[in-house]
């Protein structure tokens, strides 16, 4: 077959060359079923001859013996290709032959912490990220990869100090990396701390890439005087058009949407609420158990305390160092921005008024992300803005008519309608009208939300997505008797189309959160068992899945373990290998 022949030939061609991107020069082959099984095919065909005859092809008298390290590559592309297509086991067999015939390779140690990664392991990922970092020290693309893998497994001032390393010496490195801009620590950062429930650190973060953007803007200015200047008027066109979508830029979305997200939380429950449910708990308990939790929240905010009394001596450590050699070379100190107070922004009295600050660049310039329009439906639902509402749901309804999401949304929006009917005729009228456009009537009347639950839950019987949803909803309707949706959402089947890490994590984030109303500690535990089950390697299906700073930094100086292929257990494909 002509495709067979030449895949063949560059295959062959980058396995003896050793291209370590060649995965990814083929990956957009992937996408047809048939071209998958050739590929696989001969990648088999190729590993059975080179084990036997050292030759692609079986053995003749003119065929040259192949160098050991085109079955090295081989075995590296095998691991890629079977952990795209979700046989993470098979992957783990490959990638750990490799290591064993080839312990100096600094891509196989990166790969292999990329497979921890999608297992859902990120303290192993981190782990053998920084046993790949400890090849090749002087390399500043692995050490960007560490420290995002340590942001990843919440071990924030170990990748701190392994960013360090690249850093200006006498300084601290979140300064030097919040002077470089450097925006993808930044957002990694502001992950961690959210996942750490340190939402002021996290909205911090947020904020100080919303002051980059802004200083952006800011340098337009100087070099606007600067082309009419020099004349270069292809550049400043270009500039000009650059103005147009500036803060559409991933880095600012991403920042804005966990942002909007922060804000909302902080909303529906209030720092001091949180601390009041602690005390109403210490008074449930039994004794041993409230001093056990009296003992872990006091050691919780000691390493608070002293992460932040080393955050204040390195920051007087680098004021003296700015000091000295300003007084050195004459010059004048700079007024310093206004500081950024992460306490102030979680305790902020106004969250809505505050979410919109980076909702209306969302809308502007991220109108075409479905999750844009999500979050402003949130923010303008607590604000009851009908015509908002009104306008996120049809854009929602424009980029994807059977979002899950969408679908929740639209019920709150009917049942809001429905439980608080609005007295002003007109708006009425109008809100009757756009209605129209949404499959939701039944002769010259809406269906009851409730029908309309069940009739979407028969159409997508099958994603697990949805009836996370669709279990939104039930809650919605009857929020008392929670007891029948969460044993509707936390039912697990092969069949699900979507069923796999990412959707289950979501979900359990989501149930710890309280997004599905009180859950019985009970139903909580089975389902996290039942989803260790199938993926037994994943921190967060693990009973403990918080580290200490001191497991932390032990965890990031011990080597790893060995890696037995029984640990594995997933089912994914190709949404698991991104």
């Amino acid at each position: 077959e002509p495709f067979a022949k030449s895949i063949g030939s560059y295959l062959q061609k980058g396995f003896q060359k050793g291209v370590p991107s060649l995965f990814q020069s083929v990956k957009y082959l992937y996408a047809t079923p048939d071209k998958v099984q050739i590929i696989d095919s001969l990648l088999n065909n190729y590993l059975n001859n080179l084990n036997k005859y050292g030759t692609f092809e079986v053995s003749s008298d003119n065929d040259e013996i192949e160098p050991a390290s085109t079955l090295l590559w081989l075995q590296y592309y095998l691991a890629q290709h079977y952990d795209y297509l979700g046989k993470i086991d098979k992957a783990f067999e490959f990638i750990d032959q490799a290591i064993r015939d080839t312990p100096t390779l600094v891509e196989l140690y990166m790969f292999k912490a990329k497979l921890f990664k999608h297992a859902g392991d990120f303290q192993m990922s981190a782990s053998w990220m920084d046993e790949a970092q400890s090849l090749d020290t002087a390399d500043r693309f692995v050490n960007c990869k560490c420290t995002k893998y340590f942001l990843r497994a919440n071990q924030i001032n170990t990748a701190l100090d392994i960013a360090g390393k690249f850093t200006r010496e006498n300084s601290s490195p979140v300064e030097y990396l919040r002077e470089m801009q450097c925006m993808w620590f930044e957002l990694e950062t502001a992950k961690a701390y959210r996942r750490l429930k340190k939402y002021g650190e996290a909205l911090k973060k947020c904020h100080e890439i919303d002051r980059h953007f802004q200083e952006f803007v800011e340098d337009q200015f100087d070099f606007h005087s600067y082309c009419l200047r020099k004349m270069v008027l292809c550049a400043y066109v270009e500039m000009l058009n650059l103005e147009d979508h500036m803060k559409g830029h991933r880095f600012f979305r991403q920042a804005a949407q966990i942002a909007v997200e922060i804000y909302i939380r902080l909303y529906d429950h209030p720092l001091s609420e949180q601390d009041n449910d602690k005390d109403e708990n210490l008074a449930n308990m039994s004794a041993s158990e409230a001093k056990k939790l009296k003992n872990k929240l006091r050691k919780q905010q000691l390493r608070e305390q002293q992460e932040k009394q080393k955050q204040i001596d390195a920051e007087r450590k680098k004021k003296e160092f700015q000091r000295n050699r300003n007084k050195d070379d004459g010059e004048e100190e700079k007024i310093k921005e206004d500081e950024i107070i992460a306490e102030k922004l979680e305790h902020c009295e106004k969250p809505l008024e505050e979410a919109m600050r980076f909702l209306q660049p969302l809308e502007d310039f991220s109108a075409n992300f479905l999750e844009t329009h999500y979050l402003g439906f949130e923010v303008y639902y607590r604000r009851r803005k009908y015509l908002l509402m009104l306008r996120c749901l049809k854009r929602m309804k424009k980029l994807d008519s059977n979002n899950a999401k969408l679908h929740l949304c639209l019920m709150k929006f009917l049942k809001l309608i429905e439980t608080e009917p609005i007295n002003d005729e007109r708006l009425r009228i109008l809100i009757d009208e756009e209605l129209q456009t949404f499959d939701i009537k039944q002769g010259n009347s809406i269906k009851k939300v409730e029908d309309l639950n069940t009739d979407f839950l028969k159409k997508n019987f099958n994603s697990l997505i949805h009836r996370a949803e669709a279990a939104k909803v039930m809650l919605l309707l009857n929020s008392t008797n929670n007891l029948k949706a969460i044993e509707f959402l936390t039912i697990l089947d092969p069949n699900f189309t979507d069923q796999n890490l990412k959707t289950c994590s979501n979900i359990y984030e989501g149930m710890q959160l309280g997004d599905y109303g009180s859950i019985e500690n009970s139903m909580l535990e089975k389902y996290r068992n039942e989803c260790h089950r199938l993926w037994p390697q994943a921190n967060l299906f693990q009973l403990n899945t918080s580290l200490t700073v001191e497991q932390s930094q032990s965890s990031a100086t011990a080597p790893p373990p060995p890696y037995s292929s029984n640990d594995i257990q997933t089912n994914g494909g190709k949404n698991a290998a991104t």
